[in-house]
């Protein structure tokens, strides 16, 4: 009777397997699902904030601070739908390299883009943990402590016309960067597994 060997190519122990991959794919799916509705209701929000100034205009009793949060949502609708358009891969690209080259090669190229998205969120969530200052600012005690002593009036600095502080929409920022590095994260894991044992 003969018994099988299986060999291992070189590097499969740090790839990720197939249940990762699977756990990864899911937890990005889901995630883009919530995506999707908080987009949707964020753009519907928008034009009915934009509504409600036209109507307002017209009866002589204007809306100081639509503009305003008009104008935040819509930057909140557009980072998360930038996360949403990461998880199906529906950003713009140029495919003419890829297309031109053969498939081991082009799935090469696809590791490497999603090495460098993943690059662009370490350096982002780098400069986001240094804006936000979390520590310093429970080091601190207050936000008015916090801001005496570093300047850094993140957590205190209010809008012009709403009358709340500004880290409450700049928070979309850590949850863009969060959610992108997931899905980024679940695409680089989705190529890894499909060439496993392969050289690229």
């Amino acid at each position: 009777m003969k018994s099988r060997i299986e060999t291992a190519a070189p590097g499969d122990d740090i790839l990720p397997g197939p249940e990762t991959e699977a756990r990864l794919t899911r937890v990005s799916r889901l995630v883009a699902r919530f995506e999707a509705v908080a987009a949707g209701v964020l753009i519907f929000s928008v034009f009915a904030v934009l509504m409600a100034n036209v109507v307002s205009r017209a009866l002589a009793r204007p809306l100081i601070w639509s503009d305003e949060l008009a104008i935040n949502l819509m930057i909140w609708s557009a980072l998360i739908g930038a996360s949403l358009g990461i998880a199906h891969r529906q950003h713009i690209a140029v495919t003419l390299l890829p297309n031109a080259v053969r498939p081991s090669l082009a799935h090469a190229m696809g590791i490497v883009v999603d090495l460098t998205m993943l690059a662009f969120f370490a350096t982002l969530a780098l400069l986001l943990w240094r804006w936000f200052d979390l520590p310093g600012l429970i080091a601190a005690g207050s936000v008015e402590a916090h801001s005496a002593a570093t300047f850094n009036f993140i957590w205190q600095e209010p809008t012009v016309t709403l009358g709340v502080r500004k880290v409450w929409f700049w928070l979309v920022l850590p949850i863009f960067c969060l959610t992108g590095s997931l899905h980024v994260v679940a695409s680089l894991a989705a190529r890894l597994t499909s060439r496993k044992g392969v050289a690229l």
